[in-house]
Parts: C-alpha cells; structure tokens; sequence
C-alpha cells in the first residue's frame, strides 16, 4: 500500500516512520553529545578527573576529529599519570590539522619522558615535516641525538636545522663544538645521560641507538667489565650494530685485552673501516703497544674520514712526538688548539643578538681550518646584518656552496 510501511499487523504512514527515525538520529547525534559534553564540563567543575576522562572519550566517538576535544583527552590521561595513553590519544590528530605539529611535539615530549627515544625521535621528525619552523623541536632532536652519541645524525640535524632559517645562529654555534654535544637543557638538573640511557634501555630494548651509548658512558666511569656484559649480551643478536661492536673493541682496548683487541682488528669488515672511530680505536689499541708508526697510520686514516674531532690531533701528535718527529708533532698540537679556540669563538657569539665582528672573527677561523662550509654560513650571516660588509662578501665569493 502507497505512503505506508507494514510492521507486524499494523500499517504505519511513511512520514510518521520518517518522523521517527529523525527523533532516533537526533538522539543519538545531537541530545546524547550534548549530555556528555555537559557531563564532562561538570566533572571538570568538580575536578573529577576520572569521570571527566570517560566522559572525553565517549564523546570522541560522536566528534572523532574534535582536535580540541583530542588535546583534552590527552591532557586528561597525563594529568592521571597514564602518560602511554595521552601519547596514543595525540596519535589520532590527522596530519592536515593545522595542530598536527603541536600534536606531534607534545607525543613526542611524552615519549621522551616516557624514555622511549627512538619512537620520540619519530615524533619529533613528524612534528618538523608538519612545521619546519618549530625551535624546540629542533633542539629537541639535536639533544636527543647528542644524548644517544650519534655524531653525524647530530651533524646532519644541525645543518637541517641552519637551512630551516630559524634561530640559525645556535646550530652554526654548536657544529663548531666539533664534537657530539647535548646542549644546555636538554637534560634535566637531577639526571644525567647514563641515567637517561639505563631507563631507555628497559623502555625500547630494540632501540639499536642506546646500548652503545650506555657502554661509552659506562667506559669512560671506569665500569668497562659492566659495559662489556651490556654489548655481549646485545651484539650475540645484533651482530650489524657497527657502532656496538666498535664500542666493544673501545671496551677491549681499555681494558688491555691485547690478543682479543687484535683478532677484532683484523677481522673487522670493511663496513667499520668507513667509520673514523674504528680507526681512532685502532690507534689507541696500537699506540698502547707502542707501535707509533701504525698507530699514525691509523689514526691519519681516521682524520681523513672525519678531521673535525680535536682529540684525534692531540693523539696523532703524542706518536709523532714518540717517533722523533717534533716539528710535525707540534703542528698537529696547534691544530687540536686552534679546533679548540674555533669552539670558544662560536660560543661567545650571542645567538640573540650577534654582532657581525665577533661571527666574522669565527667565518675566518673556520676557513683557516677548511672547514669552508661553516666558514661561508658565518659569512652569510654577516651579510645579513650588513648586506654591504666587503670582507664578508669576499668571503662567500671564494668559497662557494
């Protein structure tokens, strides 16, 4: 029959069913989010975090894309201590939210808290592609890098971090430390990167970025039999982790392991020799045995991989002062020096308010190291200041990109 719709014996008129449906869907989708949302307003009068936090999350299923509601969520969960879940909960905020970035940085800070440093890295990568502008992130990363001693992922950050455009000074002021650095704040007062580490380790045991780390730490306390136990047990599994099983050797090295040291050494494939650590441990382990020719050999070799480190001059300088070879000696001393002064140069220049003598002072210094590349950003921060600045215009145009 036209315009109505049988249910069991009865007849019911179309639009009265329409009707219905209409009340049903508004119930649903209007009255009930209503009710939530003003549940949730009351718990949060009440400081009823409990309620408020169910409360959020049954109205998310009604507001799935609320990026406001989703902030909400999450700082419920972590004002309950449930850290994993507001990390989670910042996980859903799509990427062509325009507080996908803040999303991201905030999980990422969460994880990092959390010690899960490889997923925090993630987050923060995730956090710069949505926002490459964002300052903390990028000091966050480079931090995090420096905490886990990976020199040239810290390298690499750092020039990202310069070609962003945003507070390029700090990272061109850091890259002339030559050295893996963590900078002032990345870690809280009352811990240190050891501590940091041991925890990261519980938290991500498959994060192949710690364990080498931890042992260096270890090593450098004097703890080398604790350093080897942690790398052993890994490595029996991980037999790829370069940077470990260089470290390993570090460990066999320092603690006079001679024949041991030796058998690594000349079984090592040719992956390690790309590595200027390797070289730089197999210099120690030779200099230790007083073979100043050898351990020359390897640590120039090491030098050619990366000349930025000062500590390699200062090594190579100690043999050459072994095999007779004073003048040679002494200019490898001047060297490690001048890296040296390079660092103080940099780090006097204020990052706010730099002045084009004191950044030209580090532009020169770097170009009379080779390192033209730190060299000519100097420069061009100069011209910055002072587009008509002839020494630095001079500069830029001998040494080119």
């Amino acid at each position: 029959m036209a315009g109505r719709i049988r249910r069991g014996r009865f007849l019911i008129p179309t639009s009265a069913f329409l009707v219905v449906a209409i009340c049903i869907t508004q119930t649903i989708f209007v009255i009930r989010p209503m009710s939530l949302t003003n549940l949730l307003h009351n718990s949060l009068l009440n400081k009823d975090l409990q309620m408020a936090s169910q409360t959020a999350g049954k109205l998310a299923w009604y507001r799935p894309d609320d990026v406001d509601l989703i902030f909400q969520r999450a700082d419920l969960a972590s004002r309950l201590d449930d850290k994993a879940k507001a990390a989670e909960i910042l996980k859903t905020i799509p990427e062509r939210s325009a507080r996908a970035a803040s999303a991201q940085f905030a999980r990422a800070l969460i994880l990092r808290e959390l010690y899960q440093l490889a997923a925090a890295e993630l987050s923060f990568k995730q956090a710069l592609r949505s926002d490459s502008q964002m300052l903390e992130a990028r000091r966050s990363l480079v931090g995090l890098m420096g905490i886990e001693r990976r020199e040239t992922d810290q390298l690499t950050e750092l020039w990202n971090w310069h070609q962003s455009g945003v507070s390029v000074i700090e990272p061109l002021r850091l890259i002339a430390q030559s050295v893996v650095v963590i900078p002032p704040g990345t870690l809280a007062k009352t811990i240190d990167e050891g501590m940091v580490l041991e925890k990261s380790v519980q938290a991500e045991p498959e994060n192949p970025h710690v364990r080498p780390a931890l042992a260096r730490y270890y090593r450098n306390r004097g703890e080398v039999e604790k350093a080897l136990g942690l790398l052993d047990n890994w490595l029996k599994t991980h037999q790829e982790d370069v940077p470990g099983q260089i470290e390993r050797l570090f460990c066999l090295v320092e603690a006079g392991e001679l024949e041991s040291a030796s058998l690594v050494i000349s079984k090592a494939p040719e992956v390690w020799r790309k590595s200027a650590n390797f070289w730089i441990v197999t210099g120690d382990h030779q200099r230790n045995q007083s073979q100043w020719q050898e351990a020359v050999q390897a640590y120039e070799q090491a030098l050619l991989i990366d000349s930025r480190q000062p500590e390699t001059y200062y090594r190579l300088a100690e043999c050459k002062r072994a095999l007779g070879l004073g003048s040679e000696s002494a200019k490898l001393l001047e060297q490690h020096a001048s890296i040296r002064k390079l660092a103080e140069l940099a780090a006097s220049v204020d990052p706010n308010t730099p002045e084009a003598s004191g950044m030209m002072a580090v532009a020169n210094h770097c170009r009379s190291l080779n390192r033209d590349r730190e060299a000519r950003a100097w420069a061009m921060e100069v011209l910055r200041l002072d587009r008509n600045h002839s020494e630095a215009r001079s500069l830029v145009d001998q040494v080119k990109p």
